[in-house]
C-alpha cells in the first residue's frame, strides 16, 4: 500500500521535525503502524525505528545509564541510538543528554 506525500502547502505549517522527516519521505516505511526510516547508504540496509518526541528521554536514558560517565560515554550511546533508532537531530540529542546525566553525576 502507498501512502501519497502531500505538498508543503497541503500540510501547512509544520515543525523543523516533522519538516525534516517529510523532506525523507522516500526513505520512510510504515509496519504495522510503526514509523521505520530505511537507511541505503549502508549494506545491507538498515530499518531505524523512528522513535516519538516524548519517548526519546526514556530511551537515552536507559542507553546512558550504564554507559562510562563523560564524551566515550556520550560517543557510544550515539552509535548505539545510530544503529537501530532515528529522530531529526538525534546527535545533538544524545550530546545533550549524555553530557547533562555526567555533569549531574559527578555533584
Amino acid at each position: 500500500m502507498s501512502i501519497v506525500r502531500l505538498t508543503r502547502i497541503e500540510i501547512g505549517p509544520m515543525t523543523m521535525g516533522a519538516l525534516l522527516l517529510w523532506q525523507q519521505w522516500d526513505s520512510l516505511e510504515l509496519r504495522d503502524s510503526v514509523l521505520f526510516r530505511r537507511v541505503e547508504s549502508v549494506t545491507p540496509s538498515v530499518l531505524q525505528l523512528v522513535v516519538p518526541k516524548r519517548q526519546r528521554v526514556g530511551l537515552m536514558d536507559e542507553l546512558c545509564a550504564e554507559r562510562t560517565a563523560g564524551h566515550f560515554g556520550a560517543e557510544r550511546a550515539f552509535r548505539a541510538v545510530q544503529d537501530k533508532f532515528y529522530w531529526p537531530d538525534y546527535r545533538r540529542s544524545v550530546e545533550v543528554f549524555c553530557c547533562g546525566v555526567c555533569c549531574l553525576s559527578e555533584k
